[in-house]
């Protein structure tokens, strides 16, 4: 009787752990084939601003965003509209509209003069506006351009982008131009900038031998208070040490720049300077000229002298 209860019990147990094992099998199997588990929508529905990227069949795209297109850039010109008399050191009161334009638009009023001759490029001026102030869009805008310019006939003109767009004639009335002191210089020629109207580079040293033979050039440029050049003055070069230095001009021409080339060369070693007297008025600028043993030293060309 033991025997068979216990053999029961057995076949009680065994049915429920089979039982038990299918039912966990079904379960694995629908979870794994079941869409909607709770894994599945955690991982491929995820909740909106969960910063959680798509991982569905959409594809990885980018949105293209239309860049903006610039308007097309004009600058119309509202005064002054006709020629206009002036004196020098006054302002001309310039209005003008700009529309449309973008950063690498530029536009810009030049005051030229009429001459043709080349060697008056130097005297004219420009007042600039870049290509910030041309993209900042639809404004007018009014501003002083002061003139600088020797009295004459000139041509004030618009330019956009290097194309003349509009000239009005300008005549500059006042007293004739005074020597400045200051603003006149003398340099030795390597390294400057011929025709400029300021001083891009004051070179005030330099070495010779003194064998006669050797030289070194530099330039007078006569100047007034703005720095432009003045024509046909009466230049004279002195040397401290008289007349071991012999100087030499390069023309007999100042041209409308004011400039006028010299050379000089020595024949006893020391060391020299030169000043300039333009129409009985000694300038602030003077060079120093070194003069060599030619027993000991050798002639130093212009080159050599560019990397003093």
């Amino acid at each position: 009787m033991e025997k068979k209860f216990l053999k029961l019990i057995t076949i009680i147990l065994v049915a429920v752990s089979i039982g038990i094992g299918a039912y966990v099998t079904l379960v694995r199997i629908q979870s794994v084939d079941t869409p909607t588990s709770k894994f599945e929508q955690t991982v491929e529905e995820p909740s909106k601003g969960s910063g959680v990227p798509d991982r569905g069949n959409t594809p990885n795209t980018s949105p293209i965003i239309p860049q903006p297109v610039a308007a097309p850039f004009f600058v119309t010109w509202i005064s002054p509209s006709d020629a206009i008399t002036i004196k020098r050191g006054e302002n001309i009161p310039l209005t003008f509209k700009t529309q449309g334009g973008q950063r690498g638009n530029f536009f810009y009023f030049d005051l030229d003069s009429e001459s043709n001759d080349p060697s008056m490029y130097s005297t004219g001026q420009s007042l600039h506006f870049d290509s910030y102030e041309a993209s900042l869009g639809d404004f007018i805008k009014k501003v002083d351009f002061k003139v600088e310019v020797p009295p004459g006939s000139y041509l004030l003109s618009l330019k956009i982008g290097g194309k003349k767009e509009k000239v009005v004639h300008v005549e500059v009335t006042g007293p004739s131009p005074n020597v400045s002191t200051a603003r006149s210089f003398i340099t030795y020629f390597y390294g400057y900038e011929v025709g400029g109207t300021g001083m891009e580079s004051i070179f005030d040293e330099s070495e010779i031998i003194d064998d006669g033979i050797c030289h070194s050039a530099f330039l007078v440029r006569v100047a007034d208070e703005y720095g432009y050049g003045i024509a046909d003055k009466k230049v004279e070069i002195k040397s401290s040490r008289g007349d071991v230095d012999s100087i030499s001009p390069l023309s007999d021409y100042q041209g409308q720049t004011g400039e006028m080339g010299f050379t000089v060369t020595s024949t006893d070693e020391g060391i020299s300077e030169l000043t300039v007297r333009v129409e009985g008025v000694t300038l602030d600028y003077y060079l120093i000229l070194k003069v060599l043993n030619a027993k000991e030293n050798k002639c130093r060309t212009v080159r050599d002298m560019e990397h003093l």
